[in-house]
């Protein structure tokens, strides 16, 4: 019986975690959408912007993204462990209209979103896990990989974009 007792649990924390991350992707999805519209009508002014994300932070960025259809409006792009596919036509309608650097900073060792993030079914890849790989080199989507698990991660970000942010917006950032 409590070998059967483990199994059981898991698969009861795996279908509310499935529900619970639905339901985040989901929104994150919609709130892309609600960012592509307040982006183009240019609320911010007539400045580009630099979107930066985390986790479904960064979700939300690329759900924008690939809604948005002026280019000009954004400059640069950081998703860090984004909980989105590897799929090159998603990261080509990013380019399109994203003007400067796009970068994807990822890990291998994010052992959270890789239980969160189940791959579609046509076997695509998540670009919070794994560098992508097809395509990336003639986009000009640069690779960071932030060599820490997801939670640990969150609490050290300011160090991340220290690293990367100084880099996109050509100044120091201090945290």
């Amino acid at each position: 019986m409590t070998a059967l007792a483990w199994p059981a649990t898991l698969i009861s924390l795996a279908n509310y975690i499935d529900n619970s991350w639905s339901v985040a992707c989901a929104r994150a999805d919609k709130a892309g959408i609600i960012l592509a519209e307040v982006l183009e009508s240019r609320i911010h002014g007539n400045q580009p912007v630099t979107l930066i994300g985390y986790s479904t932070g960064a979700r939300v960025i690329y759900s924008a993204l690939t809604h948005m259809t002026q280019k000009g409006i954004v400059e640069n792009v950081v998703l860090i462990g984004a909980p989105v596919s590897n799929d090159i036509e998603g990261w080509k309608k990013i380019r399109s209209v994203v003007t400067n650097r796009i970068i994807n900073g990822y890990s291998s060792k994010d052992w959270a979103l890789r239980l969160l993030y189940r791959a579609n079914g046509d076997g695509l890849g998540c670009c919070g896990l794994n560098p992508i790989q097809k395509g990336t080199e003639l986009l000009s989507i640069e690779q960071y990989d932030t060599e820490q698990a997801h939670f640990r991660l969150r609490d050290s970000i300011g160090e991340v974009l220290h690293k990367v942010v100084g880099k996109v917006v050509g100044v120091p950032v201090h945290l």
